[in-house]
């Protein structure tokens, strides 16, 4: 819920996409919205609590205490999973969890 209220919050503008998938080991779920991305000087703190971008992009009405990521990142991990972050390539950012299968 963290990624999807992040994604509703931060990205402005666009789509919000949601996607599962799975392998023979693993079970996957993406989260990537169009917003404007996240700058790449923050990209290795993005899991650490109380950290928040402040940018142009940020609408006023986006509060928050920076818990969201680290939050999804201390219950992927607590179920044996994981959780990474990569840029899209029309700027926006992607969150995918996974766990074995």
């Amino acid at each position: 819920l963290a990624l999807t209220e992040n994604a509703r919050k931060y990205a402005v503008a666009g789509n919000i996409t949601i996607r599962t998938r799975t392998s023979c080991d693993s079970i996957y779920l993406s989260v990537e919205d169009e917003g404007p991305g996240i700058n790449q000087e923050l990209v290795p703190h993005i899991f650490t609590r109380f950290r928040r971008e402040q940018t142009v992009h940020t609408p006023s009405t986006a509060k928050g205490s920076g818990l969201g990521l680290a939050v999804v990142s201390a219950i992927a991990h607590a179920h044996g999973g994981d959780v990474r972050y990569t840029p899209t390539e029309r700027g926006g950012s992607k969150f995918e969890l996974s766990w074995p299968g």
